[in-house]
């Protein structure tokens, strides 16, 4: 066939879009502002948010943000910008009389220590990606930089700086054995290692870094895989040695190895403990990924750099090989990190008592700071236990051949705090809390939980002279508390919580008390037809409230509680509310616009003549019935132009995988950018939550169990259907008769790393729905994707045979069309998550069966496109493929 559009013609559709998405949407839409800290005795709000480059145009950098809530600035009358959203919605229309606190950046600036003239030059901060404060004392990192300062002064970046040599115990790591067979004490066999220094043009990297020790006068950071710490000077020590152990190459202290980081969400492998004026103490993990498969990226050639090398060995672990295993251990130095021991668990280890352990997913000191817990998970993720352990139970080497020398045992032993097992799997979650406890003997924490079938709060305490735990449940219902840290208030017994008791589209923030025997029902605090995202400040009776909906950019508001109520319940007090941020408008820039026109054939037709005014196209939420009879959730975008009585080529967006939900009643501005794109090239666009999405239940979820690629398929196709046999959100003729919006004849399916699975899976397996797909970045055989991910859906590949080649891409190559353009594929060449070797495995019996596809090589793009040269060249690959062969 001719091709109707040019290369050129679509490029510079794609540039037009994107510049004038920019110039209508007010930076407030595309902002990300995030990381709230209150100072209560300063009555300040401190955050970070998007620097602006200009009024109008926001750097990807973040900047450090305050505003002062003792005096609520401007104006109480109405905000004029949003009279016609105001009409739309009453919530609106009275947030728009409140208030407004405006908010300026606090830190732009930093003096350099190595300037020692009378009046130091300031040279401008980049940005800052966190913060961190203790008392008096601040950090600001940025990238590779730290900056350290009191509050409210100009801050310095963090010197380097050599220091003298101290006195340290041997070191030892994760062996069973005795502490003069231990594998670091191979390495070094010193009683007073020298601290290390480097000139400070060279200074090597910290990474983690986090303010601590007593009054935050030390910070920890990571460096070649070893807990560091600096003063506040500059001057550094090094507290463990697994990089220079040559027996175990493999080896790391304090670092989140790569699958807890990306299937278990822990990016950190240490935290600061209790710290007095005579000791500091730092709670780590000693990993190793000694036997973990090694994978070798290659470094992309560049004009800079024509000869690729490999990028050095990356540890990834693929499903049924060996992980990494960690050991706990406690790092002491004193105040002038001068003298260093270092402690481990020996006869009680994790691993010792409990054998089934494959990962420690969670780790932290209890707040009595004399006992630290883990959250323990067996390899098939159906059994975890969260346990208690004394530090009188770490002991450093030397300790520990006194121990045995003298015969004696510590009472203390490790107690088992929680245990759950499951035939499904558990979700590993942020929503819990440890609570204070005036026992000594006591453990008490809010623990979440899907074992009901949904996730719900329950109140543990645990006695240590009790071989059980008290539970009450403290929440209940066919509805799930969200995988969202909780917010305590001890004082008043209450805790906050994100849930959608109220429907699965949107996020609220609720309230109930854990001071009875039996649930108290929980207050919702969050208004309905949004969803939100909030940072509670239980003590202050404060929270801040970012909240969006498919129609409204982001609005960050801050409410005060009011706890004179009947039942105990805080409400929000509505007369104190403020606004953080103004309310949403779209802009109208002229020299910003484009459009396209639609023929009487109805193919998209370029004009270049402005369109008065961009209007954000409105997602149609909708619900239906599968063909079992379960209840699931999409959205429809109709086209710019949509014309009664006409259907129209249909892209579906598809992620399909677990831990996500696409449908939902917010605002999200990356995924929605490329949905409008494709409404204003003329397509309709829809998206469905299929079984194995989140937040619906773990049965719901489970659907997806030993069958991936088929349940989330059948599911999207259901979706489709529903919309062609009732002709969702078509509006009727003049004479009365309505044509379905989507053409179920010229359907098109993409998404990426999931979603690009399940494209591949469509179009093998139902290519007379599908006309063609493009995949981004997609699994092709599950033995190659990461252990903890894939076995927890399917198991092991030598226990589940027949699940794997169930989900796998690589066995229906056969089934793919033989006719061209159906089959595109892209992929970044230094992907660390879906490594380039499943496309190169597909491409490789594509060609084998001679079947058609355009493959797109990224050589700078790892797992999501980084530049916006990249992403400008996908999508417009991604429609001219669109507009010229659906």
């Amino acid at each position: 066939m001719s091709k109707a559009y040019t290369w050129d013609q679509i490029r510079g559709q794609v540039r037009s879009f994107r510049a004038a998405t920019q110039a209508n949407l007010s930076p407030q839409a595309l902002a990300t502002v995030k990381d709230f800290y209150l100072d209560d005795s300063r009555q300040s709000l401190t955050f970070l948010a998007n620097q602006r480059s200009s009024e109008s145009c926001l750097s990807r950098n973040m900047m450090l943000y305050q505003l002062t809530l003792r005096h609520h600035v401007t104006t109480h009358s109405k905000d004029c910008r949003t009279a016609s959203t105001s009409k739309e919605h009453a919530y609106l229309h009275r947030l728009s009389r409140l208030p407004h606190i405006p908010w300026n950046p606090i830190i732009t600036e930093y003096i350099d220590p190595c300037d020692h003239s009378p009046t130091p030059n300031r040279h401008p901060i980049q940005g800052i990606t966190s913060f961190e404060y203790i008392h008096d004392k601040a950090m600001f990192v940025f990238t590779g930089a730290i900056y350290v300062s009191q509050r409210g002064e100009t801050p310095e970046s963090l010197p380097f700086k050599p220091s003298n040599s101290v006195n340290t115990s041997r070191p030892c790591c994760n062996s069973p054995e005795s502490p003069q067979n231990s594998p670091t004490d191979d390495i070094l066999n010193l009683t007073s290692p020298k601290q290390v220094g480097h000139k400070s043009a060279n200074q090597p990297i910290r990474a983690d870094p986090k303010l601590g020790g007593f009054d935050g006068n030390f910070i920890a950071f990571i460096r070649d895989n070893d807990i560091w710490v600096t003063d506040l000077e500059g001057k550094e020590t090094q507290l463990t040695f697994c990089s220079l152990n040559a027996k175990h190459a493999s080896m790391s202290c304090g670092v989140a190895e790569y699958v807890m980081q990306e299937e278990f969400r822990r990016f950190t492998g240490y935290y600061w403990g209790p710290c007095d004026e005579n000791i500091n103490q730092i709670l780590y993990l000693e990993t190793s990924e000694d036997n973990v498969d090694i994978i070798m990226i290659t470094t992309p050639c560049t004009p800079m750099n024509m000869y690729p090398t490999d990028s050095g060995p990356f540890h990834y672990p693929r499903a049924g090989r060996p992980n990494a295993s960690s050991v706990m251990h406690i790092v002491t130095f004193d105040s002038q990190a001068k003298k260093v021991v270092r402690k481990r668990l020996w006869d009680t280890s994790i691993e010792t008592l409990f054998p089934w352990t494959e990962y420690i997913v969670r780790f932290g000191w209890l707040p009595d700071m004399k006992s630290v817990w883990a959250q323990l998970l067996s390899r098939d993720q159906k059994k975890t236990e969260v346990v208690r352990i004394p530090i009188s139970l770490f002991l450093s080497p030397q300790e520990y051949e006194l121990q045995k020398i003298s015969s004696t045992q510590s009472r203390a032993q490790i107690e088992v705090l929680w245990e759950e097992t499951t035939d499904v799997w558990i979700n590993i979650s942020d929503a819990y809390y440890f609570l204070d406890s005036s026992d000594p003997n006591s453990t008490q924490f809010i623990w979440s939980s899907e074992k009901s079938g949904y996730r719900h709060l329950y109140l543990v305490t645990k006695n240590i002279d009790e071989p059980k735990p008290s539970v009450t449940q403290l929440t209940d219902g066919e509805w799930c508390v969200i995988d969202k840290p909780l917010f305590v208030d001890e004082s008043r017994r209450l805790v906050y919580f994100m849930a959608k008791k109220d429907g699965p589209l949107e996020s609220h923030l609720y309230v109930t008390c854990y001071a009875h025997d039996l649930p108290v029902p929980a207050t919702r605090l969050t208004e309905l037809g949004f969803s939100h995202n909030v940072t509670v400040f239980p003590s202050s009776g404060i929270f801040v409230d970012c909240f969006s909906s498919l129609e409204c950019h982001q609005v960050i508001i801050l409410c005060y509680l009011s706890f004179e109520t009947f039942n105990g319940l805080p409400v929000v007090s509505n007369d104190n509310t403020v606004r953080l941020t103004s309310l949403p408008t779209m802009k109208k820039n002229p020299e910003h616009t484009f459009t396209c026109h639609f023929s009487k054939s109805h193919i998209p037709a370029f004009s270049l003549e402005p369109f008065p005014a961009m209007e954000m196209p409105k997602g149609i939420m909708f619900d239906f019935l599968s063909h079992d009879g379960i209840k699931l959730y999409g959205c429809l975008y109709k086209p710019f132009h949509y014309t009664a009585g006409t259907s129209f080529r249909t892209v579906l967006h598809v992620y399909g995988g677990p831990k996500s939900q696409m449908v939902t009643n917010d605002f999200r501005f990356p995924r929605l950018l490329r949905y409008l794109m494709s409404v204003y090239f003329g397509f309709a666009v829809v998206i469905i939550d299929g079984r194995g999405s989140c937040d619906r239940g773990l049965a719901f979820e489970a659907g997806i169990k030993n069958h991936l690629g088929s349940v989330e398929l059948r599911d999207q196709i259901d979706g489709l259907n529903h919309l062609v046999n009732t002709k969702f959100g078509a509006e009727p003729t003049a004479d009365g008769s309505t044509i379905s919006v989507i053409d179920i004849s010229r359907i098109a399916i993409t998404g990426w790393s999931y979603g690009g699975y399940l494209s591949l899976m469509g179009l093998a397996k139902y290519s007379d729905i599908f006309k063609l797909a493009i995949a981004g970045a997609p699994v092709t055989q599950w033995e190659l994707y990461d252990s903890a991910y894939t076995e927890r859906y399917i198991g092991l590949p030598s226990e589940n045979p027949s699940a794997y080649d169930l989900g796998s891409i690589l066995n229906k190559v056969e089934r793919f069309p033989d006719c061209e353009n159906r089959l595109l594929i892209a992929h970044g060449l230094i992907d660390e998550n879906v490594h380039f070797r499943h496309t190169e495995s597909l491409v490789s019996l594509l060609v084998k069966f001679n079947k058609p596809h355009y493959l797109q090589v990224y050589p700078t793009e790892k797992h999501g496109l980084r530049h916006a040269s990249v992403n400008e060249h996908f999508e417009t690959l991604m429609f001219y493929w669109l507009m010229n062969y659906l």
